[in-house]
């Protein structure tokens, strides 16, 4: 098993819709989220080749092999997110994402005026995640045979939280501007997981060692080339692998 980590910016978007719901609270409702998040694809380039010299793995003598990882397009549910707060119906609501460590990652969406009937939304932006491909082959070497197989994981490192925006005003007071007050719900939970289906690899003709992998959205555009500078045999992980 040859296994290889590394750490992406991918995009993705969320399409969803904010409603209010009910709460035991006289004083306030919940501001609920609901929706799914879209994956933009991922597809790995495997270069493999003799010589790992950086400057060449564009050369014709390369061979280079493109993976489907996850498809454009593949998406989950988030679970809906419900959050208390003291906002009034029809208020109007403002959303927009952080991740876990409560760092801004989307721009900010004008949803309009909040009540029991849901207002649908789409903001798209990038997220930290790590990646991890699993290539299983019967030799201890980094040349794939006609058996081998590539898949693996996905992991949002830190999470996905819905920030959303109300006016508020403080109690018997009426006379000032409203303040602008806000609540979180989670979205994706720190360490969501997206399993990367098994599928078999094709075999380069002549056999060379793996030198490289290009990461690349459903789009075509790079996210990063990593090489190995140690081995990955036997279910150890190339250590340090570096971008190009």
């Amino acid at each position: 098993m040859l296994r290889f980590s590394a750490a992406l910016s991918m995009p993705v978007q969320v399409q969803g819709s904010v409603r209010l719901t009910e709460c035991h609270d006289p004083h306030g409702f919940r501001v609920t989220l609901d929706g799914a998040v879209v994956l933009a694809g991922l597809a790995a380039v495997l270069s493999f080749g003799r010589d790992a010299h950086q400057s060449h793995f564009n050369a014709d003598r390369f061979k280079q092999n493109t993976m489907t990882l996850i498809p454009p397009g593949e998406w989950f549910t988030v679970a809906a997110a419900a959050s208390r707060a003291p906002i009034d119906p029809g208020a109007p609501i403002r959303i927009r994402f952080h991740d876990g460590d409560g760092t801004r990652i989307s721009e900010t969406c004008e949803v309009g005026p909040c009540d029991r009937e849901p207002h649908g939304f789409a903001l798209s932006f990038h997220v930290p995640v790590a990646v991890t491909v699993e290539i299983a082959t019967d030799t201890l070497s980094l040349v794939p045979s006609s058996r081998s197989t590539i898949g693996g994981n996905l992991v949002f490192l830190r999470g996905i939280l819905a920030h959303c925006m109300y006016p508020w005003r403080e109690p018997d007071r009426y006379d000032d501007e409203p303040l602008v007050a806000a609540t979180e719900a989670v979205a994706i939970p720190i360490g969501q997981t997206v399993r990367i289906p098994d599928q078999p690899m094709s075999r380069t003709t002549p056999a060379h060692p793996l030198r490289a992998i290009s990461f690349l959205d459903g789009l075509g555009h790079p996210l990063g080339r990593f090489v190995p500078r140690a081995g990955a045999r036997n279910g150890k992980p190339w250590r340090g692998g570096g971008s190009i």
